[in-house]
């Protein structure tokens, strides 16, 4: 139980951390449009 529950966190963890590079990136690219 507890295995699935840490792989299920992980895996919340990775999707953010994706989530945030995505954000990041496109504020990036908004900027140079500038």
């Amino acid at each position: 139980m507890d295995e699935i529950n840490e792989e299920q966190l992980e895996q919340e963890r990775l999707e953010q951390e994706r989530l945030e590079q995505e954000r990041l990136e496109k504020e990036r690219l908004e900027q140079e449009r500038l």
